[in-house]
C-alpha cells in the first residue's frame, strides 16, 4: 500500500496525497520556505511538464478549476518566482511568462548576460564577455538580456 502525506489547501484543510506523488515538487516547495499545498504542487508540476515558459492564461487552462481560480494561480507563480524557484519574463511581446529554474540556475549569480529565444522561450546564460557595454551604460545596466532566434527555431 502506497505511503500517504499531507497537503494543506489555502483555506487550512489537509488531504491525504501519495507520498510519491510530487516528490521533488514538495522537496523544492519546502527548501525555498513555501508550504507544501496542494494547488502549489499542482502549479509546481505543471511548471515541470511544461515544454516551454507558460503565460498566466496558459497556466489557469492547463490547471482543473477546482480549488484553483485565476488569482490563486498567479500568486502561486510570483511565490514561485519570488523564492527563486521559477523564472518570470517578457518575451518581447509585452506577456509575461513563467518556466521553472533548475537547482542550477537557483544557485548561479544573475550577473551576467542572457540569452532568451523570442519564439520558443528558451533562456541561456551567456558568458561575461559575449557581451561589451559602453563603461556607462555598464555601471547602470542591472540585467543584460539579449533576444533572438535560438539556433533550434532558427533552422
Amino acid at each position: 500500500m502506497a505511503s500517504l502525506e499531507t497537503a494543506t489547501w489555502s483555506n487550512g484543510e489537509h488531504m491525504a496525497v501519495p507520498a510519491s506523488r510530487g516528490t521533488d515538487a514538495r522537496r523544492a516547495l519546502r527548501e525555498a520556505g513555501l508550504r507544501v499545498t496542494e494547488q502549489r504542487l499542482r502549479v509546481y508540476e505543471a511548471l515541470q511538464k511544461a515544454e516551454r515558459p507558460m503565460s498566466h492564461p496558459e497556466m489557469v487552462a492547463l490547471l482543473p478549476a477546482d480549488g484553483m481560480d485565476r488569482t490563486t494561480v498567479y500568486r502561486i507563480l510570483m511565490d514561485l518566482t519570488e523564492r527563486g524557484l521559477a523564472h518570470r519574463r517578457d518575451l518581447g511581446d509585452h506577456v509575461w511568462r513563467f518556466d521553472l529554474r533548475s537547482p542550477d540556475q537557483r544557485r548561479h549569480e544573475q550577473n551576467h548576460p542572457h540569452f532568451s529565444c523570442t519564439e520558443c522561450g528558451a533562456l541561456e546564460c551567456l558568458p561575461v564577455e559575449a557581451v561589451t557595454l559602453a563603461p556607462a551604460v555598464a555601471r547602470s545596466a542591472s540585467e543584460i538580456h539579449v533576444r533572438g532566434r535560438c539556433a533550434r527555431c532558427a533552422a
